[in-house]
């Protein structure tokens, strides 16, 4: 399968709704999933939750991300961008190191 190494963390006072991460799909993939994990839990089974497309978000001159809610309780969780591709292991050589940050407003 595809996945991402490249998160864009987008700054507390450019979001209008800290609930969500974004994200560019440069690569034009036909599907894009966000697999939310902490630990050995997930939120969901592989490949993820699909991420739609806002055409209305805009960051760093760039209009047009995809975007998915954080789901409740993993808003300190890591994630994994990908295609929705069977049979992508997940280990530290392509899973994000990013954290999502609860910005509480």
């Amino acid at each position: 399968g595809t996945y991402s190494t490249t998160v864009t963390k987008v700054h507390e006072d450019e979001i209008v709704d800290p609930k969500y991460v974004y994200f560019d799909n440069a690569s034009n993939w036909e599907n894009v999933y966000c697999y939310f994990y902490n630990g050995k839990t997930s939120s969901t089974t592989w490949p993820g939750v699909k991420m739609t497309y806002d055409a209305s978000a805009s960051h760093n001159g760039k209009t047009g991300w995809y975007k998915v809610e954080i789901p409740a309780g993993y808003t300190n969780a890591k994630f994994f961008i990908n295609d929705g591709t069977p049979g992508t292991a997940i280990d530290a050589t392509n899973a994000s190191t990013t954290k999502v940050v609860n910005k509480g407003k």
